[in-house]
């Protein structure tokens, strides 16, 4: 994705409009330059069909620029958030293990850094476009003065755009590595934030992430940037003194090479004239080569694509009393970079019927999570098969199996709405009032007035939401695991067999042995493999 095509792909009517707009005030600008020159022979009476021009074009060069630049401002806007529509959907249609190998640090990193770095450089095009026109305008009126003053400047203008170069490719490579050190830094800011406690507990850490991580990385960040912007800033002051070079050997050699004293006249007023307009096109470099940075490490991003598993919509919605999931020989392995040692999980034989519980038990590092998010769709298989109500899971059907599951994992995020249908509040409510939320929390039009609350709080509410979602399949990832003694008795004797009861297919991953008398089935993995023979739950 280039820079340039970022805006003409959006609307191609658009961009010919402001390109016509903008054309249109360059022409006004050579007329302006034109009457201003005739205007400075004839001081004395210049008349009033000279006052007549001047008006016309310089009413024109207003209105055709700030036409241009509305035109360009509502399509740079658009362009914006049609950039982060994209890559919210590049997100969300990438494989969940790839977007779990990025890390939330990158992503975080282009949906902020990148995003807003593209929308500086996109809300100075407009500015770049009329002053740009204003700057050809000013060379065709040089042009039609003297082709010799135009290739003269012109030659001048190669030579220093050659000399430019050398300090904006500099410039460039100290912005790639300071776009490096921003993903860096990303990832100590979230150890700040997110490991708090653990910092204050652990002096040395502490000491580490601020001065190795963020101290550090902050020094790099600044030198590149700094070098980065200052290298941009020499070079537009290069591009400053190419004025003042080209005015004076014009002015001192022109005459030498039969230049009439009029059109030299004519090319001091024009030079002078674009002056700031060039001085602020070369400003704007540096915002346009941090953005064109900004897309290179967009595109780097490999996402990949599944988004041909959701290109239809699945029947039936995934709301159902039940479902039946049975997998055979189904593995997953992850990939090691250094070796052959990744851990594979599987393959696994299964089967979890409609109205059933099955607690799926194992030690830390088992493959229980793993095996959770296959259940769910959100990983997919290196090998066997999943069925759903019988019909293989392949192709389109992944997406109507991931909408056939409600899942709370261990690292849940809330959201504020809830799912369903808008008459919800009052059965929301209620299951608030249940689980003693209901002096913190309450539902109103969907949406909880609070998610503001501790883990095992938020556990709760995102609780409700799985129960209100009525999807035939319920998976709780260590639910009770944050949770006191009196909602740990409840979540395992009232909602897992309310949730039987009402035909559902409930999986529950836990290590609460105490209530696996609950269970029609206990499946316990050992090394990603089912441990045989499969356990059998405990009387109560």
């Amino acid at each position: 994705m280039k820079f340039v095509s970022l805006l003409a792909t959006r609307s191609r009517g658009t961009v010919i409009a402001a390109l016509v707009a903008g054309l249109l005030s360059g022409a006004a600008t050579v007329v302006l330059i034109a009457v201003l020159q005739r205007v400075l022979e004839r001081l004395d009476d210049p008349g009033t069909r000279l006052l007549a021009a001047f008006i016309a074009a310089a009413v024109t060069v207003l209105l055709a620029g700030a036409v241009s630049s509305v035109l360009l401002i509502r399509l740079a806007q658009r362009s914006i958030q049609g950039l982060r529509m994209e890559l919210c959907r590049r997100i969300l249609d990438s494989g969940m293990r790839r977007i779990e190998s990025i890390g939330p640090a990158r992503l975080q990193s282009a949906l902020t850094d990148d995003v807003q770095v593209i929308t500086s450089a996109v809300s100075s095009v407009p500015l770049l476009s009329m002053n740009g026109a204003i700057v050809v305008g000013a060379f065709v009126y040089i042009g039609m003065l003297s082709l010799k003053m135009l290739l003269g400047m012109v030659g001048v203008f190669a030579v220093g755009l050659v000399l430019y170069q050398l300090p904006v490719r500099r410039a460039g490579a100290h912005l790639r590595r300071a776009r490096e050190h921003q993903d860096a830094m990303h990832a100590h800011l979230e150890s700040v934030t997110r490991g708090a406690k653990e910092l204050k507990l652990d002096r040395e850490r502490r000491d580490a992430v601020l001065e190795g991580g963020v101290g550090a990385t902050g020094e790099l960040l600044v030198r590149d940037t700094t070098r980065g912007v200052s290298l941009y800033t020499i070079a537009g002051s290069w591009g400053q003194l190419l004025f003042l070079a080209t005015i004076g050997i014009m002015l001192f050699a022109g005459p030498h090479f039969g230049i009439p004293a009029d059109d030299l006249t004519g090319f001091t007023l024009a030079v002078i004239y674009i002056n700031t307009p060039l001085v602020t096109v070369l400003n704007l470099i540096p915002a346009l080569g941090r953005a064109g940075t900004a897309l290179r490490s967009l595109n780097a991003l490999d996402l990949g694509d599944e988004s041909g598993l959701s290109a239809t919509k699945p029947q039936g919605g995934g709301r159902s009393d039940g479902a039946a999931l049975r997998l055979h020989g189904v593995e997953f392995r992850y990939d090691s970079d250094t070796d052959d040692s990744g851990f594979q999980v599987g393959p696994i034989d299964a089967e979890f019927a409609p109205g059933t519980i099955t607690c799926l038990i194992g030690g830390n590092g088992s493959g229980k999570t793993t095996l959770a998010k296959m259940i769910s769709g959100l990983y997919l298989p290196g090998g066997g098969e999943i069925s759903l109500n019988g019909t293989p899971v392949t192709g389109d059907r992944v997406e109507e199996l991931r909408q056939s599951v409600a899942g709370v994992f261990s690292d849940v995020h809330l959201f504020r709405t809830l799912p369903g249908r808008p008459d919800t509040d009052d059965e929301a409510n209620r299951l608030l009032a249940q689980l003693a939320m209901d002096s913190k929390v309450t539902v109103r039009d969907g949406e909880f007035s609070t998610i503001s609350l501790s883990t095992g709080q938020r556990k709760r509410l995102a609780l409700v939401s799985a129960l209100l979602s009525e999807r035939p399949v319920l998976l709780f990832d260590e639910w009770a695991a944050d949770q006191d003694p009196e909602f740990r008795e409840f979540f395992y004797t009232e909602v897992l067999p309310a949730l039987r009861k009402r035909g559902k297919t409930v999986i529950a991953i836990t290590h609460d042995d105490r209530y696996f008398g609950i269970a029609d089935q206990i499946l316990k993995l050992e090394r990603g493999r089912v441990a045989e023979p499969a356990a059998e739950p405990a009387v109560l």
